[in-house]
């Protein structure tokens, strides 16, 4: 969901959906505090299809804080995966890994903006 945020993350495993005849889909991020981030998208069977790993090098990135340590055009604290799944990988719960140095925001895009704790566990409210 937009502007959706993990507080205190560290590393994590997460899944999510991906409906059946899915095309494509994005993992939009943003590395709310300074430090790295990253993200990788797993297939079902375990395949790595995706990764982005960046860094915020200045301010806190949340909409209320007037530090956002942006310069010009430059925005290293926003990354995405862009992913084209296969057909057989469609209708299936794909993994997600997320990692910051503190907090990380993570909107997923193209699918059911979902994410679980584990991979049987999913499901759409």
């Amino acid at each position: 969901m937009e502007g959706f945020s993990l507080g205190g993350l560290g590393r994590g495993r997460y899944w999510f959906f991906v409906p059946a005849g899915t095309k494509e889909f994005r993992v939009k991020l943003l590395g709310v505090h300074p430090g790295v981030y990253g993200a990788a998208a797993i297939a079902p069977g375990g395949k790595l299809v995706a990764y982005h790993q960046g860094a915020n090098p200045g301010g806190t990135q949340l909409p209320w804080s007037a530090d956002k340590g942006q310069t010009a055009d430059a925005h290293p604290e926003r990354g995405e995966l862009i992913v084209k799944p296969s057909p057989d990988d469609t209708g299936k719960v794909w993994g997600l890994a997320l990692w910051a140095a503190t907090d990380l925001a993570c909107e997923l895009v193209g699918v059911p903006p979902y994410l679980a704790l584990k991979a049987d566990t999913w499901f759409e409210p």
